[in-house]
């Protein structure tokens, strides 16, 4: 399968084949054909085009490549969690399709809330926070009634409303950690407003800056770090929210080493709820396409966030973080030892590396009829399957979120498995 990939000018190699530039109107002959030498590279540089699509054979990638990498990140990762780990009073029983179909509009309806109050603050109206509470409850009572499914709602991502998709996110990821460590549900509601508010400061900042494609200069990112501050002077002149929740927006680019922004304080001096919003912050950030960068792996995020582990956030949130969202979340599509590929349908928690899948192609790559597999429950033998890798969905043309959405309809249940 062929796909296109945007690097910069200076990453071209010999063998690439470029299929468009950032810049329109300029000549260059090369189009469609493999650089053989540095005339094609020195032309575009003098024509003023800082970044290029080439074109990506992924299928020409052996599987057992692709996934060398994550194979390490995932020893890492199991390495790491505690393996006497009580995982029993966590395991719930599976969601209805109702309630998934629920999670969604809840989901749906939530961002708006949050699309408007925020863009409301950018155009210089008072900050509503009081239209939040409704919708943050229902995401704690989601939490609370079907916890299965609640993580899983921030598979839902949108490119162009990144900033309002990204704070609903942050807010589903901390009620559910907020929920793993026994928090009351006034105390989720808490941390799900300080998740919805804790960009609240960059409707303040430019948005010339907050979207630039490039490295931002020392003067722009002196700027952007001022939004943690900007958020919280607006919600304590417009809002009557706890102390919790406003150090939360200030803190939440706080590190345990004290190298953070903007108090530069640490683990001691950072508030616990801003703890919680950090980890949810990074891996919603991470794994989300931006301008300036393709979203990494579910994967590669835990393992970022685990090499900060004590450093850049608290050790012990981050083990419950990852107990929490599994390696592989659900919606994730993976590469199977067998080279069929599957998406992930339901992360167990007592069993981080074996979740059940979605099988939807052979061996060859062609796509078949979607077929449930527990990778932890297989007949026994000589055959028993396994994850190699995650890998994009989009590399492959594949609507990981239809998929399960087809299969749930199908089937009555949104895990059947779990029955």
């Amino acid at each position: 399968m062929v796909r296109n990939l945007l690097i910069r000018v200076s990453d071209l190699k010999p063998g690439m084949i470029v299929t468009k530039t950032d810049k329109e109107g300029i000549y260059f002959p090369y189009y469609g054909t493999p650089i053989e030498n540095d005339e094609p590279i020195k032309l575009l540089i003098e024509s003023g085009v800082e970044r290029v699509f080439i074109r990506v054979e992924v299928n020409d990638i052996p599987a057992e490549k692709r996934s060398e990498r994550e194979n390490v990140i995932i020893t890492e990762l199991k390495k790491q969690t505690d393996p006497d780990a009580d995982f029993s009073i966590i395991k719930e029983f599976a969601p209805t399709i109702d309630e998934v179909v629920k999670a969604e509009a809840i989901h749906k309806r939530t961002k708006e809330v949050t699309k408007k109050v925020l863009t409301d603050v950018r155009m210089g109206k008072t900050l509503d926070a009081e239209a939040t509470k409704d919708v943050v409850n229902e995401l704690v009572m989601t939490c609370l009634n079907s916890p299965n499914v609640f993580p899983n709602m921030t598979r839902l991502k949108d490119f162009d409303d990144y900033t309002f998709t990204h704070s609903l996110n942050v807010s589903i990821i901390s009620i559910a950690i907020g929920r793993r460590l026994g928090k009351s549900p006034s105390e989720l509601n808490l941390i799900g407003m300080a998740g919805i508010m804790h960009d609240l400061g960059k409707m303040k900042i430019p948005e010339k800056i907050l979207n630039k494609p490039d490295k931002l200069t020392d003067e722009e990112f002196r700027i952007m770090k001022q939004h943690p501050v900007r958020g919280y002077d607006l919600l304590k002149y417009y809002t009557k929210l706890p102390e919790d929740v406003l150090l939360s927006v200030l803190q939440h680019h706080e590190k345990a080493d004290g190298s953070g922004y903007p108090g530069g304080i640490n683990e001691k001096q950072i508030n616990p709820m801003a703890k919680i919003i950090a980890i949810a912050d990074v891996y919603d950030a991470v794994t989300s396409d931006r301008v300036y960068h393709q979203g990494k792996s579910p994967a590669e995020a835990l393992k970022l966030i685990f090499e900060g582990s004590g450093r850049h956030f608290n050790e012990t949130l981050v083990k419950f973080f990852i107990n929490i969202m599994g390696i592989y979340p659900v919606g994730t599509l993976t590469m199977l030892d067998t080279h069929e590929m599957a998406v992930v349908f339901d992360s167990r928690q007592e069993d981080i590396l074996k979740p059940v899948v979605i099988v939807i192609s052979n061996e060859k790559g062609t796509r078949i009829a979607p077929y449930l597999l527990d990778l932890k429950n297989q007949n026994g033998g000589a055959g028993q399957k396994k994850i190699i890798s995650s890998i994009k969905s989009d590399s492959y043309g594949v609507d990981t979120n239809g998929i399960i959405e087809a299969f749930v309809k199908e089937h009555k249940l949104a895990h059947p498995m779990n029955r």
